[in-house]
């Protein structure tokens, strides 16, 4: 899975080693965002000023709500709204900006960025595009000049960090998700999404993808799409064999409500997938009803892992609410983290247990692991599908 500028690359070359073992992932996860430069003149040849690119995309709070306008298949936000940030605020921004100057990466124009995706999706067909998304809540950091495109990264590589108390513009980042996805729909990939405090946002990109692709995005043929095409000669029509299964999405590590996911399957009932890790489950405070689960052998462990076995975690009432309100066929498990193999396999085998435990039990769908493992599978291979049936090749 892909998240950095540089990581692109990697997981290429990663793929190039290991063909049969790797699904390889490729897009810009939205701590990264900030690295890209949106131009609005045609081919994005203007160069863009390192200071004043910035200065755009880098807020101390998120202004009010992205205005999404379906009807017109774009997204808008009121550069005006964007921007109203008290003065001490703004000086301070541009401050912080010049002091760190020296260290902040160019940015790589949109266009430039889209061309380099593109070719590695074609490279590598059955690839993803991921980890790609929206995120209000991080900050933005900065590594050392000397890895520039590490530049973003919460969660921090190797040498020295910067952390600021900046944000990058929602605005922007739906710009950048809304090309990706574009994309992503075009080629016919599956898509692993990020979403953090943007659930409203990402539920406007989708009413826009729909409206802008249609069947070809949702799966789901409507007269309402009919319409849509027939009035619109210029429309972009469904590559062959495409327009009925349309495009996975997958939303990775979810923090969601039940009506969050009423509202998302009403508008993908086909295609939208919930990948859940006890990970994130377990960061929320549990309630005092929550209960741990008991534990399971692990396959040497580490000391540390010894200890989270005696003292499993305890998963929040939010987390069981959202696990069981998500239809058994639209749910994936993972471990979202990149550890030690054990750990790994034992983050996979806590939110598989927990899972297990919150599923109802009839006679058509008995509540036991094999079922479970065997129905997960199924939604992996469903979800993954599609890359492999459509692998995209260059015309």
């Amino acid at each position: 899975m892909s998240s950095s500028l540089d990581s692109q690359w990697k997981t290429e070359q990663l793929r190039a080693l290991q063909p049969h073992k790797v699904v390889p992932a490729f897009g810009l996860h939205p701590w990264f965002s900030a690295t890209i430069s949106i131009t609005n003149e045609e081919g994005g040849q203007r160069i863009v000023d390192r200071r004043d690119h910035y200065r755009r995309v880098l807020t101390k709070r998120h202004p009010p709500l992205v205005v999404v306008q379906p009807k017109k298949s774009k997204l808008r936000h009121d550069d005006e709204v964007a921007h109203q940030k008290d003065d001490e605020a703004e000086e301070l921004l541009h401050a912080w900006i010049d002091r760190h100057l020296h260290l902040l990466p160019d940015p790589t124009p949109l266009e430039h960025f889209l061309t380099d995706l593109r070719a590695r999706l074609v490279r590598s067909p059955g690839s993803m595009m991921g980890e790609v998304g929206l995120d209000k809540l991080f900050t933005f950091h900065i590594h050392p000049r000397s890895s520039p495109s590490a530049a973003g990264s919460p969660s921090g590589q190797s040498g020295m960090i910067i952390r600021s108390k900046y944000k990058v513009l929602i605005a922007h980042q739906l710009h950048i998700l809304h090309a990706q996805m574009s994309l992503a729909i075009e080629l016919g990939r599956p898509v692993s999404l990020h979403c953090v405090q943007a659930s409203t946002e990402l539920l406007g990109l989708l009413e826009v993808l729909t409206d802008q692709w249609g069947p070809r995005f949702t799966g789901v043929p409507s007269t309402r799409n009919v319409l849509h095409a027939s009035s619109e000669p210029h429309r972009k029509q469904p590559a062959s064999g495409s327009e009925h299964g349309g495009v996975n999405l997958c939303w990775h590590s979810p923090t969601v409500s039940p009506e969050l996911i009423q509202q998302i399957l009403r508008k993908l009932p086909r295609t939208f997938y919930f990948s859940y890790s006890s990970h994130l489950a377990a960061l929320h405070p549990p309630s005092s009803s929550s209960q741990p689960l008991p534990p399971s052998p692990s396959p040497s462990p580490s000391s540390q892992d010894e200890k989270k076995q005696k003292n499993p975690p305890l998963y929040s009432s939010r987390a069981r609410r959202a696990i069981q309100a998500t239809p058994i066929d639209r749910l994936l498990l993972e471990s979202d983290h990149g550890q030690h193999p054990a750990t790994i396999d034992r983050k996979l085998r806590d939110i598989f247990r927990l899972v297990l435990s919150l599923q109802p039990s009839t006679p058509d769908q008995p509540n036991n692991a094999l079922h479970l493992a065997a129905q997960i599978e199924a939604n992996w291979h469903r979800f993954y599908s599609p890359a492999l049936v459509h692998p995209s090749s260059p015309h």
